[in-house]
């Protein structure tokens, strides 16, 4: 028997058997976001913006001189790296649960199972924009042909009848990216035989690892500020309007270690909500399999 309620705690479940797990997570996603980071600067920057901001000169941070070749360069391989990432953190999560023989670095690996994540997530993107044209020209010509006096009336309805109608769909494909990984073959429609008569039970999953997802985000957010508190080091302030006048944290070790404690206790809370997030539909897809869809 599916239990929503059961299967939202999943995330919660899998980060109390492995709690190391979600700070090696935390370390190995943070150490590849700032290197993600900083090879987007070293590559769109020219030059002379990096003298000028190892110069001091705070203004290059309000109005930096991006090299717009470059960026359009960078931004297909930025866009790709975040796509690689996404699939790892959603098998990792994914053999976590179903297959817990470990695998790889912290389940962590590259192969045919992120490739298919990958693959998985591009076609959805694509039947977005392709369902998103066709609405956006169906919408267009009911409102046209809509009487003057009913348009707002028809725009608003149909606005309401959008949004539903995104949920229901969303709910019903929310399983697709663990039945592509456990079939080990990208399917997104798989998902809507998979969910049939589990509309309200799924979407109640849902929103309850949503509501869980921003507790730990908050707890995290609240738990990051005790090494600032604790060490006694000024919290940074910024002038927007006038960088040049912006007080920054001194460099100490008290503030270092503040610093550092701080993002990684953000970072865990950051994957713990990611664990929370994916968690759910690895659980659900593990009860429903064994049920008449």
């Amino acid at each position: 028997m599916f239990s929503a309620t059961n299967a939202a705690f999943e995330g919660f479940r899998l980060a109390g058997r492995h709690p190391f797990l979600m700070l090696f997570w935390a370390v190995a996603y943070a150490a590849g976001i700032v290197v993600l980071l900083a090879t987007m600067l070293l590559v769109v920057l020219p030059p002379a913006a990096w003298q000028a901001l190892l110069a001091g000169d705070a203004e290059a941070l309000r109005k930096p001189d991006f090299n717009p070749i470059m960026f359009a360069v960078a931004f297909p391989l930025f866009f790709a790296v975040i796509l690689l990432l996404t699939a790892m953190a959603n098998t990792a999560i994914f053999r976590a649960i179903l297959r817990p023989k470990p695998r790889g670095f912290g389940y962590l690996a590259i192969g045919g199972d992120e490739g298919r994540q990958i693959l998985l997530t591009l076609l959805i993107m694509l039947v977005s924009m392709l369902c998103g044209l066709g609405l956006v020209v169906l919408a267009s010509t009911t409102i046209a042909l809509t009487p003057e006096p009913y348009r707002v009336l028809a725009g608003v309805l149909g606005g309401i009848a959008l949004f539903f109608l995104m949920i229901w769909v969303t709910t019903r494909l929310s399983l697709a990216a663990v039945q592509t990984f456990v079939e080990r073959r990208v399917t997104l429609f798989g998902s809507w035989t998979l969910t049939r008569g589990r509309f309200w039970p799924l979407l109640g999953m849902w929103l309850l690892a949503i509501v869980l997802g921003i507790v730990v985000g908050l707890v995290a957010t609240a738990l990051s500020y005790l090494p600032v508190v604790f060490t006694g080091v000024p919290m940074p302030s910024f002038d927007l309007q006038s960088p040049r006048s912006a007080q920054v944290m001194p460099l100490g070790t008290a503030a270092i270690v503040a610093v550092v404690l701080q993002a990684l206790i953000q970072m865990v809370g950051t994957i713990v909500q990611v664990v929370i997030g994916a968690a759910p539909g690895a659980a659900a897809y593990a009860q429903l399999k064994g049920s008449p869809a």
